[in-house]
């Protein structure tokens, strides 16, 4: 069994929120507990965040940035992939809510 609480639309594609499969609900209600949004799709990287997104750093697993992008209070950005290496890494989002990192993988290609 599958639920899904609140879907986010983001150009075109649905990040999921409240996501369970035969158990508890993941997330915890209330704004301050969110954290970022962040998936692949064709060959970007997707982020968003309801506080809005000041600045977005991607690190991979040694610490080394990959990416910086100033966001501008945006509420959700695309970075492109092509520059980033296959594999794990690390989504830092700065925004007026703080600073939240996710463990995001980059798809080969």
């Amino acid at each position: 069994r599958l639920g899904i609480a609140a879907v986010v639309p983001l150009d075109g594609y649905a990040l999921l929120d409240n996501v369970y499969i035969d158990g508890p609900s993941t997330a915890v209600d209330g704004p301050a507990a969110q954290v970022p949004q962040v998936c692949c799709a064709n060959d970007q990287l997707l982020i968003a965040w309801w506080s809005g997104l000041n600045a977005v750093d991607v690190f991979d697993g040694t610490g080394r940035s990959l990416a910086h992008v100033d966001a501008h209070g945006a509420t959700r950005i695309a970075i492109p992939i092509g520059d980033l290496p296959p594999g794990p890494c690390f989504v830092r989002v700065h925004g007026p809510a703080g600073d939240r990192a996710v463990r995001t993988v980059v798809p080969p290609r």
